[in-house]
């Protein structure tokens, strides 16, 4: 796609020239809109896709995905058709069995909550009790078992 738009001089050329479908203004500007949005996209794969990436970083990035399609949702130039793409985007990062439901697995949770690059960013407060909560508690558990080995 990003090459397509790079290539819009050339092929506005070609289609004037051809009997094919011209492209309208309002699809080049989507081709276009397409391509800025999708480069966070890949940015954070690759990310991702990194050995070194910590599990602490998945929500962050995830939520810097869902902030960034719902900024181009609300753009006045983003087209009606553009608008529906950017909500299915958005409904499918929620509802996925693999994002959807990140921020209440407390492994990615808690971890991100004690990595001092997120701390209690990218929390509500609630959500922050429940972890600070979890951690409490867990750290319990560890101690009695820890004191019933020692007996």
């Amino acid at each position: 796609m990003e090459r397509f738009s790079k290539l819009k001089d050339s092929l506005v050329l070609y289609l004037s020239a051809n009997p094919i479908a011209i492209i309208s203004p309002e699809d080049w500007m989507n081709v276009l809109k397409f391509v800025q949005l999708m480069k966070p996209f890949e940015e954070i794969t690759r990310n991702l896709s990194n050995s070194e990436v910590s599990i602490s970083s998945v929500i962050p990035l995830i939520q810097v995905l869902m902030t960034t399609i719902q900024q181009e949702e609300t753009k006045p130039d983003t087209s009606e058709q553009f608008q529906n793409f950017t909500r299915r985007l958005r409904d499918e990062l929620n509802s996925s069995a693999r994002f959807g439901e990140l921020s209440k697995d407390y492994k990615y949770t808690i971890a991100k909550y004690l990595d001092p690059r997120y701390k209690s960013n990218f929390f509500t407060s609630i959500t922050v009790e429940q972890v600070e909560s979890k951690i409490l508690n867990m750290a319990i558990t560890r101690t009695r078992v820890q004191e019933f080995h020692l007996r």
